[in-house]
Parts: structure tokens; sequence; C-alpha cells
């Protein structure tokens, strides 16, 4: 796999045809900003991308501006925090930036009154024609996964599910 352990911005990221599978795990309190083309792939396999946290209750955050699109045959995974009050990992979409065909998967907090992994949409950025699924939290009082849209971005065609989680939050 490839952590990001270092603020970064790129123009995009491709996989070549016949490329390896990778993680690519952005650390806590880090942000990957991908804010040209976006991501590529080509390489017929799924590549994976992890918004960590961390054991101080600090979260990693991935960025796609400008018209960056989140690709195909890509997954997301925003990880729940472990710690009451902090936020889980994120995906940012800002600008005109689209999740494309891209799959997501925002964890809940994993003890009570953790927060879950979220990504977010802002301005006039679309989710496209990805699929999101928020999972619960996994402790009583523990927040689930959220998508959030604001500043009039757009649901698209994509489709969401919501799991149950714990307890209530």
């Amino acid at each position: 796999g490839v952590t990001i352990s270092a603020n970064t911005q790129a123009s995009g990221v491709t996989f070549d045809m016949g490329a390896s599978a990778f993680t690519v795990t952005t650390n806590a309190n880090i942000t990957l900003t991908i804010s040209g083309a976006g991501i590529t792939n080509n390489s017929g396999i799924t590549q994976d991308f992890v918004s960590a946290v961390n054991g101080s209750g600090a979260s990693g955050v991935i960025v796609f501006s400008n018209s960056a699109t989140a690709g195909s045959m890509t997954a997301f995974t925003n990880a729940g925090s472990a710690f009451g009050s902090d936020s889980g990992g994120g995906t940012a979409f800002i600008n005109t930036s689209s999740a494309s065909s891209a799959t997501f998967i925002d964890s809940g907090g994993t003890v009570s009154l953790a927060e879950g992994g979220v990504t977010t949409f802002h301005n006039t950025a679309t989710a496209g024609t990805g699929n999101f699924t928020n999972n619960g939290g996994a402790a009583s009082s523990a927040s689930g996964g959220l998508s959030l849209f604001f500043d009039g971005a757009s649901v698209g065609n994509a489709a969401f599910i919501n799991n149950a989680g714990a307890g209530t939050c």
C-alpha cells in the first residue's frame, strides 16, 4: 500500500493497465487534495483509498476540488472515530468535482459519542452515479457514517444505503 504522511496535492492519480491493487491511506491529521483530472483507473481492478483515524482521535481527509473526479473502479473508506466527540475520516468534494461511479463506505463511530466517517459535497459538486453506504455507530450513542450536501451540491443519480447502528445518536 501507499501511505500519505504529509499534506499532499496532486492534479491526478493514474493506475495503468495491469497495475497491482493498491490501498492509498491518508494518515490522521493529513489531507490529500486531488485538484485536476482526478483518478483514472485503467488497471482493471478496484483501487482502494482510506481516510484513517489514529489513537489520539485525529482523522485523515481526501479532498477533490475543481473538476476532479473519483473515477471508476475505486473504493473509499472513511473510518469512524474510536474516541468520544472526535470526528471520523472524511472525503470532500468541492467546486465542480464528482464522485463519478466510485464506491464510498462511511463507517460509524466505534465508541460512545464517537463520530462516523463522512463524505461531503459543496458548491456544485455531484455524487454522480456513485454508490454510498453509511453504516451506523458500533456503540450506543456513537454517530453513524454520513453523506452530506451543501451549497447547491447535487445527489446526481447516486445510490445510498443507510445501515442502522448499535444505538441512537
